[in-house]
């Protein structure tokens, strides 16, 4: 649709023809009021009344789609549509002297052809329509959160808690000697971290590292502090940082050993302590 001209504005009368092909569409006239349209389709026959149905159309479309409650129209499409709606039912220009024409181009002719246009611009509004529902009610894609570095977690862990202490590993068993570290621990949270240096890695299929807290107070049997597997805890820098998950409370705590079990742990070890963080 050519823009290249300036639209001459839309008499009194076409409008009030646009509003009753309008409610003539949705079956709102009464006897009177059907009486009035066809009085002024009468007295203006330069009007097309098939390009008048086509833009009551295209308007009612551009009415009705931002009242459905399912999303707004894109700023400015809804004044275009009866800009465009307008454009349909302006006064034909004076008549023009007519040249001999073949008869396939006669006036019924003229008239299949500006309803099959109309047709087309009812069915690039509709899909415009929806490209624009589909866009604005599309869900959002979810958001991905890398979770902290082992290294990362024990450093906000010590920044976090104010009644960390922290006690060094000291080695029992042959072939650890070159284990080093500590135990962080705190006694509120009831949780803490060992940081282990080249402790071998386990193959979990076999066997997994598992901690042990002494707290002479409870009983005579340890607390059993978790179970592990180097490789699932090592940083960039090559050392593994181990979350202490304690299985009772502990209030106060004697030591922190470590034993290599079977996967998934035991209750009760009968198996060498291979290296042990004394508390002072």
């Amino acid at each position: 649709m050519s823009e290249s001209n300036p639209t001459p504005p839309a008499n009194p009368e076409s409008e009030r023809l646009l509003d009753l092909l309008a409610d003539h569409t949705l079956g709102l006239l009464t006897p009177d009021v059907n009486h009035e349209m066809t009085r002024l389709l009468e007295d203006h026959p330069e009007l097309q009344d098939d390009a008048l149905e086509e833009a009551a159309a295209l308007l009612l479309v551009a009415e009705a789609v931002p009242s459905s409650g399912q999303a707004e129209l894109p700023a400015g499409l809804s004044d275009k549509l009866a800009a465009d709606a307008e454009r349909f039912i302006q006064p034909a220009p004076a008549a023009q002297p007519e040249p001999t024409l073949p008869d396939t181009l006669n006036t019924q002719n003229n008239r299949g052809v500006l309803a099959f246009i109309g047709g087309a611009v009812i069915g690039a509004v509709a899909a415009s329509i929806l490209v624009a529902l589909i866009l604005t009610t599309a869900p959002e894609a979810p958001v991905e959160v890398t979770p902290l570095a082992a290294d990362e977690q024990y450093l906000e862990f010590m920044q976090a808690t104010a009644d960390v202490a922290e006690y060094p590993w000291t080695i029992t068993e042959p072939g650890y000697e070159q284990v080093t570290g500590q135990v962080a621990w705190s006694g509120t949270t009831q949780g803490g971290y060992m940081v282990l240096d080249q402790l071998p890695a386990n193959d979990p299929a076999t066997a997994q590292y598992q901690l042990w807290i002494v707290d002479p107070t409870r009983d005579a049997f340890p607390v059993d502090g978790g179970v592990f597997s180097v490789a699932d805890h090592v940083a960039q820098d090559g050392k593994a940082y181990v979350p202490i998950d304690a299985k009772l409370r502990v209030d106060q705590p004697a030591a922190f050993a470590i034993t290599l079990e079977q996967p998934g742990g035991v209750v009760k070890s009968n198996n060498a302590l291979l290296v042990v963080a004394a508390v002072e």
